[in-house]
């Protein structure tokens, strides 16, 4: 989904394919997470299109919500303890959430004094981080802003572009007839 909406079907595969599965908390395959929530490694709560994690990070619990800074909107992850972590998603239910429990083998967690830790997993300071302006290239902004106006982009002098377009549907009328 382009506007980062997804159903629990979308999420579920997602995450099957990191050897993770999702489980509704009130089946019969979650009954023990809804005994002992802390038990647990994570949970995912929706309610409409908003997603957020609760997730054990060592022996800590955190409440990953991007909407927790609200009315600043700024992310601010929060922890739980393991006493409040069944009244918190008791009331996240309440409230008209779906609560989903994350089994499977998570993946590993690094230090950051580990010299081997992948790109993917690095935490960047805000200092450290190139905002997208300074990173793409030019054309393809100004092609990104012009078409979120709805000006058209086909016709701004890019003739490769112009070119390829025209190949490619003189291709298809040869194979159309």
């Amino acid at each position: 989904s382009l506007d980062g909406n997804f159903s629990v079907q979308v999420l579920r595969r997602a995450l099957s394919n990191l050897g993770l599965q999702l489980y509704q908390l009130g089946g019969n395959d979650a009954k023990q997470a809804q005994k002992s929530p802390e038990k647990e490694q994570g949970y995912i709560c929706n309610l409409q299109a908003h997603w957020f994690a609760v997730r054990r990070i060592s022996m800590q619990w955190y409440d990953l919500n991007s909407l927790s800074g609200l009315p600043q909107t700024k992310a601010k992850p929060t922890t739980i303890s393991d006493f409040f972590l069944n009244a918190y998603l008791g009331s996240l239910r309440n409230t008209g959430y779906s609560i989903f429990v994350v089994r499977g083998k998570f993946p590993r967690l690094y230090s950051s004094l580990d010299n081997n830790i992948p790109k993917y997993a690095k935490w960047y300071k805000n200092k450290d981080v190139t905002s997208r302006d300074k990173t793409y290239d030019k054309n393809l902004l100004n092609q990104i802003n012009q078409s979120k106006n709805g000006q058209s982009v086909l016709n701004n002098g890019n003739n490769d572009l112009m070119a390829a377009i025209q190949a490619s549907l003189i291709d298809q009328n040869k194979n159309n007839n």
